[in-house]
């Protein structure tokens, strides 16, 4: 499969062109006017965009870990993560 998340072409063309504003330092509407696309058609993928991301992009990115200063030994032995929404995920054995 060469079409990870199974999102259209048409998706991954727009959500690539989103990208690509966020990268410029234009505004929305001079973005627009560049890449001769309605506003409107512009914020509807915006919005796409941003759902996607909300939902599928925290699997996508990397997010180093960090670890609390203690014994090398002791951080061998055991990890603990814990979420902003208060989950908190314990291995130990590592």
């Amino acid at each position: 499969m060469d079409n990870p998340h199974n999102l259209s072409q048409r998706t991954h063309q727009m959500f690539a062109l989103i990208e690509k504003s966020q990268k410029s330092q234009l505004s929305q509407i001079a973005f627009c006017r560049q890449e001769d696309l309605p506003l409107s058609t512009f914020t509807y993928w915006l919005k796409k965009y941003r759902q996607f991301k909300q939902t599928a992009g925290a699997t996508q990115d990397f997010i180093p870990l960090q670890t609390d200063e203690m014994p090398l030994q002791e951080q061998r032995s055991r990890c603990e993560i814990e979420f902003p929404d208060g989950v908190i995920i314990r291995i130990s054995g590592i």
